[in-house]
């Protein structure tokens, strides 16, 4: 299998430019065409800019003893190594926190996990342990930015400028975000925090609205199915509960 890349190890993630041929892949981990010539492991997408390929758990997947192997395809062509260095294990190594991200139909939605102790890489060998040790308590601190999520563009629409309204569903926050700018997260052991990235729009020129979704569920913005402006914004939203927006001006009325 051919996908355009060469392999990059970013935010515990194997990111891909260049030609490479997989070799040995695991029959659990699904392969999908896409447009370009392109093909992407473990995500599909219909845009060939894609270099997501899947988490770096998956490459320490072995079957019958056999690792998956990557050919780099250049002028000629170079084995590389079986074993990938990550960039931080965010289970056990004391720095990273883990992110994991999402779309939704008009929204994004990042998860962030302090996950130190909480266990070991596949095929890594777990520190011994008495009965009176106990994990250290661990406070991580790390950053988020709307440009964590991919392919967020693609759902804002050409006129996006890149800013967004980003929700924390624990601390209730909201804050004007750019993509390219960040925001601090400090979380304790086992500890979780979940954003709501949604790209702000302008309407009539003059307000700029987010909306964020059903705010007491953890995927606020999964509830939105569709945002419209004309002479007012219409919110077509599915469930119940307190729903939530950003708006740089008070609205008139909202039923």
């Amino acid at each position: 299998m051919t996908i355009t890349a060469v392999p990059v190890i970013k935010n515990v993630c194997l990111m891909v430019r260049g030609k490479v041929v997989l070799t040995g892949v695991p029959g659990n981990v699904v392969i999908s065409p896409a447009s370009s010539g392109s093909a992407f492991v473990g995500a599909s997408s219909t845009s060939s800019s894609s270099r997501h390929v899947f988490s770096l758990g998956v490459l320490d997947f072995k079957e019958g003893g056999i690792s998956p192997k990557f050919l780099i395809i250049d002028d000629g062509w170079q084995e590389t190594t079986n074993e990938f260095q990550k960039e931080g294990e965010p289970l056990i190594e004391g720095t990273h926190l883990l992110k994991i991200w999402n779309l939704n139909k008009l929204t994004g939605v990042v998860g962030v996990f302090n996950c130190q102790g909480a266990g070991t890489w596949p095929m890594k060998q777990a520190p011994e342990c008495n009965e009176n040790s106990k994990p250290a308590a661990v406070s991580i601190s790390g950053r988020v930015s709307p440009h964590d999520v991919e392919f967020l563009e693609e759902i804002a629409g050409e006129t996006w400028d890149g800013e967004c309204a980003v929700y924390a569903f624990n601390t209730g926050s909201l804050s004007r975000v750019p993509k390219n700018k960040t925001i601090e997260v400090s979380l304790g052991v086992l500890q979780c925090e979940i954003y709501t990235v949604s790209p702000i729009k302008v309407f009539k020129e003059n307000v700029d609205f987010a909306p964020i979704g059903l705010i007491k569920m953890y995927n606020s913005g999964g509830a939105i199915e569709d945002c419209t402006f004309g002479d007012s914004i219409r919110i077509k939203a599915r469930g119940s509960g307190l729903f939530g927006a950003f708006s740089s001006k008070n609205q008139g009325a909202v039923r």
